[in-house]
């Protein structure tokens, strides 16, 4: 079985992301789940993060959440016309990473290059 090595690196990229921001693999999919949505022009909410039965149990995505927050890579604001709705957004230090992650990934895809330039951390 070949392995490209343009994959490895997209993966040590990846990886990157966990190191950098001391996250684990259930952070990193909600986290995701707040990117798309942003991405989209979507609006996520704290509920919608807390039925995501795939990543875990409503408690366990709370503390997820939670812990995100507190990282200052997810914000939550209330909904301007019900207070007890919290709405969901990535900091501007995520899209940023997740900017440039996009870019090495989509450079690496039309083959511009052999390799990925990794040191992609944060400010």
């Amino acid at each position: 079985m070949k392995i490209s090595p343009d994959f490895l690196s997209l993966m040590s990229a990846r990886d990157l992301i966990t190191g950098e921001f001391g996250i684990s693999a259930k952070e990193g999919r909600i986290l995701r789940e707040v990117i798309a949505a942003y991405a989209n022009k979507d609006i996520i909410t704290v509920n919608h993060v807390l039925a995501l039965r795939e990543v875990g149990s409503q408690a366990t995505n709370h503390t997820l959440l939670k812990k995100l927050i507190k990282k200052n890579l997810v914000l939550s604001f209330n909904d301007p016309l019900d207070l007890r709705i919290k709405h969901l957004k990535p900091s501007s230090d995520t899209l940023e990473l997740f900017a440039r992650l996009s870019n090495e990934f989509t450079r690496c895809a039309n083959k511009k290059t052999k390799s990925v330039n990794v040191s992609i951390a944060r400010k």
